[in-house]
């Protein structure tokens, strides 16, 4: 038999300021263990984590990501159209395979939403950054998802992307506590103005994997391989801010503007405890899109 140690009063999971949250729940995870787990074997403690931690952040440097969109096929990789042809989601592997990310790929293309999903990909992994130690697990469940407005005149507008994701984030850290966090980025994207007529315009991309890669999976369509350990993914966009497409012969003019990368992580002491929190992460995330969007809707 054991008893279990719960933390009912304050212990860092109620505050908002996230730096001393994360002291004072190590602190008391700290004290739990010293005080009452090592001496009395039959006790067990519940870990104190803060609460679900959101942030954002603008990446337009000339070292920094971008994306090309609609991405052309390479390597054997193709993009498909969910938000105008929604059946394709059978082809998409990461969708089949963890039914989570499926769902919030079809509520992302709805066609009542304004956004609309360019690549993801989703892995698991037992290397953890020195920021997430707050966490105080062993495993960790990660995602990312490239989003994109569907209204071109929103997808050049800078101040569009800060608002949205302004607002998101603020709606996020009202959300129950949970060890997961959640990272948007706004990085510059290179929109096709005359896009041929059976080119791909959006959806997820089909994860292509190398057979011998262990713990390290192939983006879709950059042909880069990444560490899953790596804090976070940085994609490698098919044309730099030095090689902008800007049209001429045989080449499809570009028009500049933007798109959000949403980062999401689940951790826990199992992998299967880590993808269940990052799962209910994923559902907190894509409940607030909805409201944004509707929102965003109506005011359009």
């Amino acid at each position: 038999e054991c008893g279990m140690l719960m933390q009912l009063s304050k212990g860092g999971m109620e505050e908002r300021n996230l730096d001393f949250a994360a002291a004072l729940s190590r602190a008391v995870n700290d004290w739990q263990l010293e005080a009452w787990v090592k001496p009395e074997p039959r006790l067990r403690a519940g870990i104190v984590v803060p609460q679900e931690d959101a942030d954002f952040a603008v990446e337009l440097g000339p070292d920094d990501a971008t994306l090309e969109f609609p991405w052309p096929p390479e390597d054997g990789l193709r993009y498909y159209d969910l938000r105008r042809r929604p059946e394709l989601i059978a082809q998409v592997e990461e969708a089949q395979r963890l039914p989570e990310l499926g769902k919030f790929l079809m509520a992302m293309n709805s066609p009542d939403g304004v956004l609309e999903t360019a690549k993801c990909d989703a892995w698991s992994s037992t290397e953890l950054n020195p920021e997430e130690e707050i966490f105080g697990a062993e495993w960790k469940f990660g995602s990312y998802v490239d989003l994109l407005f569907s209204d071109p005149r929103t997808r050049s507008s800078f101040p569009a992307h800060e608002q949205f994701v302004k607002q998101l984030t603020a709606m996020l850290k009202r959300a129950p506590d949970l060890p997961s966090s959640a990272e948007f980025i706004v990085r510059r994207c290179y929109y096709a103005s005359n896009p041929e007529p059976d080119e791909p315009m959006g959806g997820a991309g089909v994860l292509a994997r190398a057979p011998d890669s262990g713990n390290e999976e192939l983006q879709g369509g950059t042909g880069t391989r990444v560490p899953h350990s790596s804090p976070p993914l940085r994609e490698v966009g098919i044309c730099g801010s030095d090689q902008e497409p800007t049209g001429g012969v045989g080449v499809p003019a570009r028009a500049e503007g933007f798109y959000i990368t949403f980062y999401l992580f689940g951790y826990g002491d199992e992998e299967k405890h880590a993808r269940q929190r990052w799962a209910i992460a994923l559902q907190l995330v894509e409940n607030a899109i909805r409201q944004l969007s509707a929102s965003h809707s109506a005011k359009s």
